[in-house]
């Protein structure tokens, strides 16, 4: 399992992003063990923490958490990491656990 502290940046599809390594990783898409095939031996933990990101991410926020799981990589070849078009995949984060949630109400500015 890994750990990254890092800043919500897609809502609708969750992704996160670590400005601190940002040279080592950058963007990260995270799904959720339900969502993928061949499962993994964990789930979500579901707790007060994972409930009040739920919350967070359909309102106007800034969110920084820390998530903890497990990298992966969306393609049944995990030698070469490539899709059926031969182009190189991302990897993403399996969430487990979501913890140090912070998170930041912002407002419009009117003009």
């Amino acid at each position: 399992m890994v750990q990254v502290r890092a800043t919500v940046v897609g809502r609708k599809k969750l992704t996160i992003f670590d400005f601190a390594t940002a040279g080592c990783v950058g963007q990260l898409p995270v799904v959720f063990p339900d969502a993928i095939r061949p499962m993994p031996d964990f789930n979500l933990e579901k707790d007060e923490t994972f409930q009040k990101l739920q919350k967070a991410l359909r309102e106007r926020t800034e969110i920084e958490a820390t998530f903890e799981g497990r990298f992966d990589y969306p393609v049944q070849d995990r030698m070469t990491r490539r899709n059926a078009s031969g182009m190189r995949m991302p990897m993403r984060l399996v969430l487990r656990k979501v913890s140090n949630l912070d998170v930041t109400t912002t407002r419009s500015v009117d003009r």
